[in-house]
């Protein structure tokens, strides 16, 4: 039964057999479930943890070309979105499969870590609006933002040159945490983006001094 020989494939892939996992995944292949579309999702986590990423896209866009949309789960988009950050100029691909789960997901904080996910993937495309946008939706989502996430938004905001954010994110910062330096030099650096002659900073100079 070919959902037996899947379950064992996976299986091995879990207890970390991945050459065994994959070994039974070309059997299956060359047998009478070589057709079992979920096959080719066995083959891209192996080849994915084996660090073979041309093989591991090609069985994700594989499975995707043939299956039908309704079975795939949110963790099939979540794979596809690993392999495909691997690969230069792919970062929409990849933040586009995220942005699918997160559609399909019902429960919040699930929703708020694709966004996370997706933000970071923008970070490290050095896309700062994208990232920003993504941080935003986030931040909406999330009912109690921990320092991490007012900081992260303000930097993000920063980076994307909205001041105007990015300043009352690290006055926020400032007042909600008095006793930690991060908002009171951010909106330094923040004021010293917005004028070259320093005399913007001067006040939150003074107030991180005071």
């Amino acid at each position: 039964d070919c959902k037996v020989d899947y379950f064992v494939g996976d299986y091995l892939f879990r207890a970390g057999k991945y050459q065994e996992s994959l070994a039974q995944a070309k059997q299956m292949e060359a047998g009478a479930c070589k057709s079992y579309k979920r096959l080719n999702i066995l083959f891209a986590y192996d080849y994915l943890r084996l660090n073979d990423t041309t093989q591991a896209k090609t069985a994700i866009d594989k499975y995707f070309a043939i299956a039908d949309t309704a079975n795939v789960t949110s963790d099939d988009y979540k794979l596809a979105s690993a392999i495909h950050r691997r690969f230069p100029r792919s970062e929409a691909q990849a933040a586009g499969f995220l942005v699918t789960a997160m559609d399909k997901d019902t429960v919040q904080k699930n929703k708020m870590n694709y966004a996370d996910t997706i933000a970071y993937i923008y970070k490290k495309a050095n896309m700062p609006e994208k990232r920003l946008e993504w941080l935003q939706k986030s931040y909406k989502l999330n009912p109690k933002p921990s320092n991490f996430d007012v900081y992260n938004l303000g930097d993000a905001a920063l980076s994307a040159k909205n001041y105007t954010l990015a300043d009352s994110m690290f006055t926020k910062y400032k007042t909600d945490y008095p006793d930690q330096p991060q908002g009171f030099i951010m909106l330094i650096k923040s004021a010293q983006m917005q004028d070259s002659t320093g005399a913007k900073a001067v006040q939150p100079t003074d107030d991180y001094i005071g």
